[in-house]
């Protein structure tokens, strides 16, 4: 009897001990949770690192950099291409960090090495796009036209001549140097374009003169150019007139709300300037603020060989050459 009571004694304090024991959490080691806390810092830092790059090729693209002053551009520049030499190696640490967070315990190590993969694959598309028209114009030069075929082309300007056309959106200096060589700078020479133009084989429109269709450089977001220069022949003043209202067309409204322009001056004997400024567009014809294409024209007017006298809306006062 008495082992009966000892058993059941002994037997009730064992029940009691494992309830005890039951109740008391599980303790997770020291050693994991700092584990997991640094996986997860990984991979944040993962993150921010593969979205440096990215954020950086976009900052170009914002709209009004243009009007910053030029001290304030010229900081932004050095800071991009700054950020441009060290992108590859922040997509590169990206992708590491995001590794070992994952490999610790940390789903957002995959996040991280996701964004590192994206940041390397933007800046490779966008390495390329800048890069080789860049190594064009530093390390080729364009081709020259024959002196034969330049004698052919009907052309206004002459080695050395400059012209000056003031329009309500500032000045645009075209000069001309050797050959077909022009340059056009607008924005207080801020912006300067230099092109190589080949002359028409064939009448264009009216037009045998000559052109360049993708004038080089990529500065103040101007990211295609093309220029031409021509004689424009006419039988009558007013057939002139008719085609000088047509130049005259004003751009949609869609692109003047971005900034674009277009603008037109000529003289009383028929020295014409045009330049525009457009809002480029994505292949579903979308508008890209920010970015633009512009055209610089200069013609010259002949009624039957000869320069007209007097055209209706001449700004005399607004063009100049010297």
């Amino acid at each position: 009897m008495e082992n009966l009571i000892i058993y059941d004694v002994i037997g009730d304090v064992m029940r009691r001990k494992t309830r005890s024991v039951a109740r008391v959490p599980a303790q997770v080691p020291a050693d994991n949770v700092s584990v997991q806390q640094g996986a997860s810092w990984l991979a944040i830092c993962a993150m921010v690192l593969g979205l440096v790059p990215i954020l950086a090729m976009f900052f170009k693209y914002l709209p009004g950099l243009e009007k910053l002053p030029n001290s304030i551009q010229m900081v932004l520049f050095i800071i991009l291409i700054a950020l441009y030499l060290l992108g590859p190696f922040f997509a590169l640490a990206a992708i590491v960090l995001g590794v070992l967070a994952f490999r610790q315990g940390s789903r957002l190590g995959i996040v991280g090495i996701v964004v590192g993969i994206l940041a390397f694959l933007f800046l490779l598309q966008d390495m390329l796009a800048i890069g080789i028209p860049l190594i064009e114009l530093l390390f080729t030069q364009p081709a020259q036209p024959s002196p034969e075929l330049i004698a052919k082309a009907e052309l206004v300007m002459t080695p050395g001549m400059e012209i000056v056309a003031d329009t309500a959106h500032g000045k645009l200096v075209i000069g001309a140097g050797e050959g077909t060589e022009r340059t056009y700078s607008w924005d207080d020479s801020r912006c300067v374009r230099k092109a190589v133009h080949w002359p028409r084989s064939d009448r264009w429109y009216g037009s045998l003169g000559m052109y360049d269709p993708a004038i080089r450089g990529t500065s103040c977001q101007v990211y295609h150019a093309v220029a031409e220069e021509a004689q424009m022949h006419f039988q009558s003043v007013p057939e002139a007139q008719a085609w000088l209202a047509g130049r005259r067309e004003p751009l949609a409204e869609q692109y003047l709300r971005l900034g674009s322009f277009s603008e037109v001056v000529y003289s009383d004997t028929g020295l014409v300037v045009d330049w525009t400024k457009a809002s480029r567009t994505t292949e579903a014809r979308e508008l890209i603020p920010g970015q633009f294409s512009m055209d610089f024209n200069v013609w010259q007017i002949l009624i039957n060989g000869n320069k007209p006298d007097k055209l209706e809306g001449s700004r005399n006062d607004k063009i100049t050459v010297s």
